[in-house]
């Protein structure tokens, strides 16, 4: 089912679910840490990682070198740093740290037991945090290094592209991973206001099971609601009949990610920021100013989007911080 399609319909309208904490988000992921690296939605997103190659290339082609690698937010360690020290490595560059963080522990766990093994042998250092990304950051030495960071694209949560190798639409993949993610799910159209979220129409619930019809209207809906308000982003609150904690993500409009970047990062950084779109998402490259970058940070597959909505402007501060 679906709520009313205008606030007309609803003037009393308010948010439908209160947004987790880092308790219930840390006990989600937790859980998902034994199968994660098997999930599809996390080995949909070929096309964002093919842009964070290229990135790391034109780093050390203009003959930069990098002295450690950040990871924030790497889950199991499956794509980050992997994907940076592949790319290092073609250039005969070995960083001698890297810093891996997960908001899970048991996530951060599973990457030391399996990916993060490949790091043990000299000159590597790994240090591994978990923790909320503006918590730990403190923990992190600050350097000027660029940062890699991907979002999850508003419409691909709509639509698929399966010409790109995007099968299913983000919203579909959430429904076929409902075991997973939810028995119904709340999406949010919202738009970024000074440094917080603010709803721009009211909520639309889909029932993960729900009839193909009630799917359709579903979409309807939302695509009525993206094209009448235009939101900064769509969020997307995945909720379970038995009480477990909910899954809470981010798809972000390209206006609206250059609006949350825009009020986190200084102006001259932001001027120097390249944004690239890929099948399911964003990457959004940015350099320190002063100085030519001596490390790499990636914050990559949405992991912004998966951070409570009122720390997304600490979040990326605090990235901005450790790498200026």
């Amino acid at each position: 089912m679906t709520s009313p399609l205008n606030s007309s319909e609803n003037e009393e309208w308010k948010w439908p679910t209160p947004i987790p904490d880092h308790a219930q988000q840390t006990f989600f992921w937790d859980r998902q840490a034994p199968n994660y690296n098997d999930a599809l939605m996390t080995r949909d997103n070929a096309g964002e990682l093919a842009i964070v190659e290229s990135f790391c290339k034109d780093f050390t082609d203009r003959g930069w070198v990098a002295d450690d690698i950040v990871t924030l937010g790497g889950a199991t360690g499956c794509r980050d740093p992997l994907v940076v020290s592949d790319v290092l490595a073609k250039a005969k560059q070995k960083p001698k740290k890297i810093f891996f963080n997960d908001l899970s522990p048991a996530m951060v766990g599973m990457a030391q037991k399996t990916h993060l093994t490949r790091y043990q042998e000299p000159p590597h250092t790994v240090t591994a945090i978990a923790g909320p990304i503006h918590e730990i950051a403190q923990h992190i030495p600050r350097m000027p290094r660029r940062v890699i960071i991907g979002v999850y694209r508003l419409w691909a949560l709509l639509e698929s592209s399966l010409i790109e190798g995007y099968a299913y639409s983000g919203l579909e993949g959430y429904v076929r991973n409902a075991e997973r993610l939810g028995d119904c799910f709340i999406l949010e159209p919202i738009r970024f206001e000074g440094t917080q979220y603010v709803p721009v129409s009211p909520p639309i619930e889909l029932i993960a099971q729900a009839d193909r019809k009630e799917y359709v209207e579903a979409l309807r809906v939302v695509r009525l609601a993206v094209l009448d308000h235009l939101p900064d982003a769509i969020r997307v609150t995945g909720l379970f009949d038995n009480g477990s904690e909910p899954f809470l993500s981010h798809w972000f409009s390209e206006w609206g990610v250059r609006n949350l970047f825009g009020a986190s990062f200084p102006a001259e950084r932001i001027h120097l920021m390249s944004l690239v779109r890929c099948p399911k998402g964003f990457v959004l490259c940015l350099d320190p100013v002063s100085s030519p970058p001596k490390g790499i940070v990636t914050v990559l597959n949405n992991v912004l989007g998966n951070v409570l909505p009122h720390e997304h402007v600490d979040t990326l501060r605090a990235i901005d911080r450790l790498s200026s």
